[in-house]
């Protein structure tokens, strides 16, 4: 009886996920055994929120920067030498990157990276 609250006070920190908020709620259910008893249980309701901090930094900001430096192929002049190894070497990145970014990314089916 009383507060539906959950003291979070024994929880670890993660560096993935906050926990939003958390309650417990009696429920009662009859029982299949005996008639005209009923079961206690406690029903959990945790809400978790990603961190998203990782995912921007290891994910967003280098698509965007390497994005950035292909948009270079356009600003060199097309007497210069350089253009076709800007490009290469920048589709070469993006090779590596998306490489070593589905290493880090979850192994599931649900939800492919559209990166």
């Amino acid at each position: 009886p009383g507060s539906d609250f959950v003291s979070l006070d024994a929880t670890i920190s993660n560096g993935e996920w906050d926990i939003k908020s958390a309650i417990a709620r009696p429920y009662f259910y009859p029982s299949t055994y005996k008639i005209g008893t009923a079961h206690t249980g406690v029903k959990f309701i945790i809400e978790l929120m990603r961190k998203r901090t990782f995912y921007v930094l290891n994910t967003i900001i280098p698509v965007v920067m390497l994005s950035l430096l292909n948009v270079l192929v356009f600003l060199l002049p097309a007497s210069s030498g350089e253009k076709m190894a800007l490009a290469v070497t920048v589709l070469l990145s993006f090779t590596v990157y998306l490489s070593i970014i589905s290493e880090v990314m979850p192994k599931t089916s649900e939800s492919i990276s559209i990166l």
